[in-house]
C-alpha cells in the first residue's frame, strides 16, 4: 500500500469466517495479498449467544488465527431488519448482542483488555429499514447499562453505528443523540460497485461525512465491497486524522 499520510490503516469485514476459502486462499490471506500486510481490524457479526459460526463470529475457529496475526475484532450487531423498531425492540436486541460478545470473549478477558469496546449497529438503509430514533435510544442505552451490569461494572460496550449515507438514519441518530450517546461511526460509501478489490484510497472527509453530521467521530470507512465475491471481504480504512491506537484500543484483540 502506498505510503501516504492521508491513507488510513487497512481493515476488513466479512459475512463469512476469516478462514473461509476462495480459490484456495483464506479470507485472511486474500486480505494480506491485497493490502501487502494483515489488516489492523476485522468486522464480524454478533447477534445472540445461540447464533455463532458462518455469518456470525465463531470463536472456536477465529480466535486463535486473529490473535496470532494481531488483528482486532470490530463487533457488528446484526439485527438489520429490526432497526426501525421501538425502544423496547432496541433494548431486547442489545441484551442479545451483549450476551453474544461476552459468550465469545468472556467478561473477565474483556476487562483485562481495557474494558471499553465499540459495537457497531448494522443499519443497511434502503431497501432495508432505516434506523428509528426510538430503536437507537433503547439499543444504545441498554448496550452500555447491560454490559456493565453483566460484568459487575468491569466492561462497558460503547454504541457505534455502521451505515451508508441513508439520510433517514442520520436524521434519526441526530434526534436520538439528545437522549442516548453515539461513540463511533463506521461509514459505508463505495468508490466502485461491488465486487471490487482495491487498496485504500486517500481519505476524503467530505466523501465520508453523513448528513446531518453525527455528534460522534467517523473512525472507519468501508470504501469497497465483495472482494472475491459475495462471501469475500469488504475493505475499509481507519480515519488517518484520528488517533489509530485509541481506535484500535476499543476493538477486541481475541485471546490466543
Amino acid at each position: 500500500m502506498p505510503d501516504n499520510k492521508n491513507i488510513g490503516a487497512p481493515g476488513a469485514d466479512s459475512s463469512a469466517e476469516v478462514l473461509h476459502q476462495i480459490g484456495g486462499k483464506t479470507l485472511l490471506d486474500r486480505a494480506r495479498d491485497l493490502f501487502g500486510d494483515d489488516p489492523r481490524f476485522w468486522g464480524r457479526y454478533f447477534k445472540t449467544p445461540s447464533d455463532f459460526g458462518g455469518v456470525q463470529y465463531n470463536p472456536n475457529h477465529e480466535h486463535a488465527v486473529l490473535a496470532q496475526r494481531k488483528i482486532r475484532v470490530a463487533p457488528i450487531a446484526r439485527q438489520t431488519g429490526n432497526v426501525h423498531g421501538t425502544q423496547a425492540d432496541g433494548a431486547r436486541d442489545a441484551r442479545g448482542n451483549v450476551d453474544a460478545i461476552f459468550a465469545a470473549f468472556g467478561a473477565d478477558y474483556l476487562r483485562s483488555q481495557g474494558g471499553q469496546f465499540f459495537v457497531y449497529l448494522d443499519v443497511e438503509g434502503d431497501p432495508n429499514p432505516s434506523l428509528s430514533a426510538s430503536y437507537w435510544i433503547g439499543w444504545a442505552l441498554t448496550l452500555q447499562a447491560y454490559s456493565r451490569q453483566s460484568s459487575q461494572d468491569g466492561v462497558t460496550l460503547l454504541p457505534g453505528l455502521y451505515c451508508n449515507l441513508d439520510h433517514a438514519t442520520w436524521i434519526a441518530l441526530a434526534q436520538a443523540q439528545q437522549t442516548a450517546p453515539c461513540s463511533s461511526v463506521w461509514l459505508a460509501r463505495w468508490v466502485a460497485d461491488p465486487p471490487t478489490c482495491v487498496v485504500p484510497p486517500p481519505w476524503n472527509p467530505a466523501h465520508v461525512q453523513p448528513s446531518p453530521a453525527p455528534n460522534c467521530p467517523v473512525h472507519a470507512w468501508q470504501y469497497a465491497a465483495e472482494c472475491g465475491g459475495g462471501d469475500g471481504i469488504d475493505t475499509n480504512e481507519a480515519n488517518p486524522g484520528l488517533d489509530l491506537d485509541a481506535f484500535l484500543g476499543k476493538l477486541i484483540l481475541p485471546p490466543a
